[in-house]
């Protein structure tokens, strides 16, 4: 069965690193979001969609021999091994799908194969949960589809996390929270059914109605320390666990686990913050995200995650301090000079989880957002030293032989404010450009290349600016298609550069070379979806037909809405 994907919506991207599978589907359930997830990572590689409608997953595109429909309603009982028998020898005879075939003779209602269809789509979605990296992305659109039984999140995040994750993996994520004092929210009780927690969870659901740490639940009686992180976090990721100071002088608090109310829908989310999905990042920029640190081991209460503003506050104000004075990056990420690669990024995934310029909003920080950018650069240029072998160990002998570093730590942390802050104009000249604000977009790129003059990207959305902004004639054309060649023949491996040449060399009427042009820029990112789409029109259009003109760059960020 094939649905068409939304149309008129810009895709919206993130990266597994930054916000786990799990966060990801209570965002999308808490944001009520129709539309499609794109996920490229499963294996057999290719790509996988997952229909989503009213924030709850509906239908999978990838076939799973271990699911395969016959084997669920048969392992759910919907049918029995005879009459699946009997329907494989009709289809033998006379062709045709098994769903419709168990229809047509009797043997399932349109109810039980609903049902099959939601029991096989819950159990595909289970494998999503082995995906620790790479980038999905999420459509926005109207449902054109069929209805089907639509699969109750809660429920498949807490059997994705009971499947697939450990206490190590608990704590990747969750970093020195894991730690602190636990306690659920006021919300909870109203959504604890609809997770189908065993009743040996009872226990820890109880104990988490008031304040509580991990290994307090981890004595409960019959609970194994793996199983009272687990559910800690698959609370944690639904937002309906309080931790750290929060959990400790809460609210409100029921004194025992009360009897949970059933929401007017099946899977109705909280309505707490909920944790915002990344804008579509360019080629250059995606390649540079950060990758959190996924590292285990006890966290010390130097790194331990900060509750509040004013921890926060007091954080921030002894980095900035330690930046301004020139430390060395040992002493800013705060590690002993023996730390070795492992240590050193496990303590910067630690960090920049809290100082991620993209994580304030949501924290209420959004203020802070210049200063914070600041210090993240440098804590990534310092986490960029250690980990590199040779860096790292030139560093440590220059310390041990009681050589100023001083002066090179702050050149780097320059160097690296320089680096964040043209990150920052460029992000903000994709918005215009994406709307096609050509003069605005190309005043902040221009911004964006004064401190990082050699950057291809920049250079190339720079001269695709430059060339709508002009009459846009041949020789307009020419010119653009000259610096656009330049960028692309220097650095290949940049998407944008062959894609704005070929949008160029088509306006030129240069027919096959603009194809060229495209299709390359599809194979270094197949997320460039209009420049398949032009690719196509090229060949599906007589080259004497004179070429549209364009309304606007559609196909970078998905259709203009």
């Amino acid at each position: 069965m094939e649905l068409t994907r939304p149309r008129g919506a810009a895709a919206k991207s993130v990266r597994l690193e930054q916000m786990s599978m799990p966060r990801l589907l209570f965002t999308l359930l808490h944001q009520r979001f129709t539309g499609t997830l794109q996920l490229d990572q499963l294996e057999p590689s290719g790509a996988r969609t997952v229909w989503f409608t009213g924030g709850m997953p509906a239908f999978t595109d990838w076939v799973s021999t271990a699911h395969a429909l016959a084997e669920v309603l048969v392992s759910e009982r919907l049918i029995s091994g005879d009459q699946l028998a009997h329907a494989l020898g009709a289809m033998a005879k006379e062709g045709g799908l098994l769903g419709p075939v168990l229809l047509r003779l009797g043997l399932l209602d349109d109810a039980g194969l609903s049902a099959g269809l939601r029991f096989q789509c819950r159990r595909k979605l289970l494998e999503t949960f082995t995906l620790r990296e790479g980038l999905v992305e999420a459509t926005a659109g109207p449902w054109e589809g069929p209805t089907f039984e639509k699969v109750n999140s809660l429920e498949l995040i807490a059997a994705g996390v009971a499947a697939y994750y450990d206490e190590a993996r608990v704590e990747s994520e969750m970093g020195a929270a894991l730690h602190g004092p636990l306690a659920g929210t006021v919300g909870l009780a109203r959504y604890v059914a609809h997770f189908k927690f065993g009743a040996s969870d009872g226990s820890l659901l109880d104990a988490l109605s008031a304040s509580t740490e991990i290994d307090a639940l981890a004595r409960q009686p019959g609970v194994s320390r793996r199983r009272a992180a687990q559910l800690v976090f698959t609370l944690w990721a639904c937002q309906m666990l309080r931790v750290g100071a929060m959990a400790v002088t809460p609210t409100e608090a029921p004194r025992s686990r009360p009897t949970p109310v059933p929401p007017s829908t099946p899977t109705e989310a909280p309505r707490s913050r909920p944790t915002p999905v990344s804008s579509p990042a360019s080629p250059r920029r995606a390649s540079r995200q950060v990758e959190v640190a996924s590292g285990t081991g006890e966290m010390e209460a130097a790194q331990e995650l900060a509750q509040t503003p004013e921890q926060f506050m007091a954080e921030l104000e002894a980095l900035e301090a330690k930046v301004k004075n020139g430390a060395h990056a040992f002493d800013l990420l705060g590690v002993g000079l023996d730390a070795g690669k492992r240590e050193t990024r496990r303590v910067f995934g630690d960090l920049s989880r809290r100082f991620h310029p993209d994580a304030l909003q949501a924290r209420g920080l959004g203020a802070l957002r210049e200063r914070v950018g600041s210090v993240f650069a440098a804590l990534s240029e310092a986490q960029s030293t250690l980990a590199d072998e040779n860096k790292r160990e030139q560093l440590r002998d220059a310390i041990e032989r009681g050589v100023s570093v001083q002066q090179a730590g702050t050149d780097a942390t320059a160097m690296a404010r320089a680096a964040f802050e043209s990150e920052i104009l460029a992000k903000d000249g994709d918005k215009f450009l994406k709307a096609g604000r050509w003069d605005r977009a190309q005043e902040l790129y221009s911004q964006a290349l004064a401190l990082a003059p050699d950057e291809p990207d920049l250079l190339a959305a720079a001269a695709f600016c430059a060339y709508n902004l002009s009459s846009r004639g041949r020789s307009d054309g020419s010119l653009a298609e000259r610096l656009l060649t330049a960028v692309s023949t220097e650095y290949p491996q940049i998407a944008r550069a062959h894609y704005f040449r070929g949008l160029v060399l088509r306006d030129l009427g240069a027919t096959e070379p603009a194809y060229q042009a495209l299709m390359r820029a599809v194979q270094l990112d197949p997320r460039l979806i209009d420049a398949e789409r032009q690719a196509r029109a090229l060949r599906a259009t007589p080259a004497a037909a004179a070429p549209e003109k364009p309304k606007g760059l559609r196909g970078l960020f998905g259709p203009k809405k």
